[in-house]
């Protein structure tokens, strides 16, 4: 919860047995400091004991190895051992996304034109395609709440194609409607007396950021004033580089605090204006 890896590490080895669980939670540690090799050790120590992988345990993988360049190879690799009836939307967009960070498009299309016309992801990639502007009927049975959830999973993989002015479709109906937006996009702390405060922003404009993890922040600051330990931010989703930018600012107006921001991808430590992130890559 803390970011602690070597210590994670350590409980982890101290352990008389490991189950699927205990890996996926390792894995999900390596995915967010970008340790890639780490994760593809343990996933083969994983299947040398003969645990199965499931869907969370290759979108994890899959995730951490497509942050290292070189490792794209072995996403495909492991993602081929993957049989397609049992490769779930999550699993599919994960690949997707790896292929797409790679600049592989070609591989992406492929991949796409593989796609069940009843898997709900199907949708949310038509309903994005730069290929044409006609308007796409959804079956019935896809609520606006789950198609704002894949289409949040879109806009990571533009993300990490570094198409960071996209809006796709969805974005739009999605700030415009509070109910989805509360349910999708929140940031929380928790306080001195043990209890969790939650944020949700009211901004409902897209070219002003108004992000959650910002309003956390600012509550953790003045709840923690007057204490030395530091202060852990957690985001639902991405931060985006102004959220990030800010909390460099005020790490280095708050250089006695490490400030700990956990978002949907990695641990990110604020110190004296600097980022572990911008460090380690």
């Amino acid at each position: 919860k803390l970011g602690n890896l070597e210590q994670a590490e350590k409980i982890f080895n101290s352990m008389s047995k490991h189950n699927i669980v205990s890996y996926n939670i390792l894995l999900n540690l390596y995915g967010l400091y970008y340790q890639s090799d780490k994760a593809l050790k343990t996933y083969h120590q994983m299947c040398q004991q003969g645990h199965q992988p499931d869907d969370k345990t290759y979108v994890l993988l899959l995730h951490t190895l497509s942050q290292t360049p070189n490792k794209i190879n072995d996403v495909k690799r492991i993602f081929s051992t993957i049989e397609e009836h049992k490769r779930g939307p999550m699993v599919t967009a994960t690949m997707i996304a790896a292929l797409t960070r790679a600049q592989l498009f070609d591989e992406v299309n492929d991949l796409l034109k593989k796609l069940p016309k009843e898997n709900i992801l199907f949708y949310a990639m038509k309903a994005n395609s730069n290929e044409t502007n006609e308007k796409f009927h959804y079956p019935i049975s896809i609520t606006n709440e789950q198609l704002a959830l894949y289409d949040l999973l879109m806009s990571n993989i533009y993300t990490y194609a570094g198409l960071h002015d996209r809006l796709t479709n969805v974005d739009e109906i999605l700030y415009e409607n509070k109910i989805l937006k509360d349910r999708l996009s929140y940031s929380w702390f928790e306080k001195s007396n043990g209890k969790i405060e939650y944020f949700k922003s009211e901004q409902l404009q897209l070219k002003t950021c108004e992000h959650t993890e910002k309003l956390a922040l600012i509550n953790a600051l003045d709840e923690q004033k007057n204490s030395s330990s530091p202060i852990l931010i957690v985001k639902n989703h991405r931060t985006c580089t102004e959220c990030h930018d800010y909390f460099k600012k005020v790490s280095l107006s708050s250089s006695q605090k490490k400030i700990y921001l956990r978002d949907s991808t990695r641990f990110h430590i604020f110190s004296n204006g600097t980022c572990s992130c911008e460090i380690s890559s």
